[in-house]
């Protein structure tokens, strides 16, 4: 696994966060070696410097896109777990209906 200085880890961070907002303190240090280690053999950068100033130049903007990707979680337990949009059909949205129906004030509560 390639190397990375405090300074990389710093520059890398900050510019993760200007790309996706994300917040990557030294102690995530792991999170962007073990990431981005791929990625940047891939890209075939010989360093995490080098990586960055690729990102940077890239006026594509489809490293950043591949970096953003690599560093977020893939979290899809939501959209298979059927709980929450049972929730909504079943109680949620029908209790808004009723409470939408018309009154003879002709003042529809929100």
């Amino acid at each position: 696994m390639l190397k990375i200085t405090a300074h990389e880890i710093k520059v890398i961070s900050q510019y993760i966060y200007s790309i996706s907002g994300i917040v990557l303190d030294h102690s995530k240090a792991y999170l962007i070696k073990t990431r981005l280690g791929s990625l940047i053999k891939k890209e075939g950068c010989s360093s995490y410097s080098e990586f960055y100033q690729r990102a940077k130049a890239d006026v594509s903007k489809s490293l950043e896109r591949k970096i953003t990707d690599a560093i977020t979680t893939n979290e899809t337990l939501f959209f298979r777990d059927t709980s929450p949009f049972e929730l909504l059909q079943h109680k949620i949205i029908p209790d808004l209906i009723d409470r939408r129906t018309g009154r003879s004030s002709g003042i529809l509560p929100i």
